[in-house]
């Protein structure tokens, strides 16, 4: 199996790291700074995926790895693990308006902290 470098990546890669950390389309292009059929033709296979934009992906599941090791390190031990989560961006920028990851990043964390922490409880928090 190919192991993507800073270098390279392929379409497939690109599009399914891009969905395993919950994000659309749209908050890459934006984040990327790059349009929309540009991102598209990436995970398409159409077009090589620009150098810095696979470096900044990686860096995405960098944070992600880092962000699922701390959750779990936090819910550790706990007898009855809670993790809240937003239900949509609305919400999650009402609660934290610095925040630059849509309500999906946050979901996708938490599906990886359940697979670390079976007995762990989602829920939405207050809107």
């Amino acid at each position: 199996m190919h192991n993507p470098t800073e270098d390279h990546m392929t379409g497939a890669e690109f599009r399914c790291l891009r969905e395993h950390l919950g994000l659309t389309v749209a908050w890459m292009f934006d984040y990327l700074g790059v349009g929309e059929a540009t991102v598209n033709r990436w995970q398409d296979g159409k077009m090589n995926i620009a150098p810095g934009a696979v470096e900044d992906v990686l860096e995405l599941e960098q944070i992600a790895t880092r962000a699922v090791d701390a959750t779990v390190a936090e819910l550790q031990g706990e007898a009855e693990p809670v993790l809240q989560v937003p239900r949509t961006d609305a919400a999650l920028l009402a609660a934290d308006p610095k925040n630059i990851y849509p309500a999906s990043w946050h979901r996708a964390i938490a599906s990886r902290v359940r697979e670390r922490v079976p007995a762990l409880r989602i829920e939405y928090f207050a809107e």
